[in-house]
């Protein structure tokens, strides 16, 4: 699911991921806003799809410890980092952990340049479960606000997951916000990530030499 192969696959994980983690994200002022069309769109998700995302209402469990896991702890500690500049404390704590030794955060640790942080196990849990949805999503979204369309299907079960419910937050207030900045930068990732695997399928049979860039995100 995540990690690679080969080399190339490590310094795929590097390579997006250092781009990514330059960028300021906050969460967009037009959170928040409904559109019928990507409404209509994200009803046409299977259920049996969706219920995967029920998942999300539980307390996450712990990823196995496993270095198979680095390129998701390097797309966590982004993810956590962004959480923390949100500026509260108590939901910083909920998706942080202290810097670990364990062979899950491998390569995490050979990249403390960009101060990205130790993202909890629990937290990758929950990103592990959001990329099980998208893999299964991804064929029944439309060709058009494809993000849009994800975020409004992921997003409320996100919200309710024990894990962001900060208490600091008056009416999950803090726990919209950790949710929303979760499936807009995750989701994002993984829309990038499965377009450059299209791209790189359709290359293989024009008869390249060499192997086409793999500059993104393995999940």
């Amino acid at each position: 699911m995540c990690g690679g192969n080969d080399a190339l696959g490590a310094r795929a994980v590097i390579s997006a991921l250092t781009h990514i983690v330059k960028e300021k994200a906050l969460p967009s002022k037009d959170m928040g806003i409904r559109d019928e069309n990507i409404e209509e769109a994200a009803m046409s998700i299977p259920e049996d799809v969706i219920e995967e995302l029920e998942a999300l209402r539980e307390p996450p469990r712990k990823p196995p410890n496993s270095v198979a896991y680095s390129g998701l702890v390097y797309v966590g500690g982004y993810i956590a980092k962004l959480i923390t500049d949100v500026g509260c404390e108590t939901s910083a704590m909920l998706v942080t952990t202290n810097k670990t030794s364990s062979p899950l955060y491998h390569l995490l640790r050979q990249q403390e340049a960009y101060y990205l942080h130790y993202p909890k196990p629990e937290l990758l849990s929950m990103l592990d479960t959001v990329v099980t949805f998208f893999e299964k999503a991804v064929k029944y979204l439309p060709r058009t606000k494809i993000l849009e369309t994800l975020q409004l299907t992921v997003e409320p079960y996100l919200e309710v997951s024990p894990l962001l419910d900060c208490p600091e937050g008056v009416d999950k207030s803090h726990a919209r916000v950790l949710a929303h900045i979760i499936s807009e930068k995750f989701l994002r990732t993984l829309l990038v990530n499965y377009t450059k695997k299209l791209t790189d399928q359709n290359d293989r049979p024009s008869g390249f030499i060499q192997k086409p860039s793999q500059k993104h995100i393995r999940l």
